[in-house]
């Protein structure tokens, strides 16, 4: 299992469409799921997390990939 301490993980659609980002960037305070709107690339949501919740990168991965095939339609 792989479980990070600091986070910047971003899954995106070219050219520059988000789709979901991880990350703990000071200006955040802590661990955050962004959520984008796969068609636009809007942020939705900033969820705040705690590191138990924290998603293993293979978790990271599945999302991502499941995100871009509904963006793919």
């Amino acid at each position: 299992m792989v479980k990070g301490r600091d986070y910047a993980y971003h899954a995106w659609l070219p050219p520059d469409r988000p789709l979901i980002r991880y990350d703990n960037a000071e200006r955040h305070g802590g661990f955050h799921r962004h959520v984008f709107n796969v068609l636009t690339g809007e942020e939705l949501v900033s969820e705040p997390l705690t590191h138990d919740d924290l998603p293993t990168l293979d978790q990271i991965v599945r999302e991502a990939v499941a995100l871009g095939m509904l963006a793919a339609f």
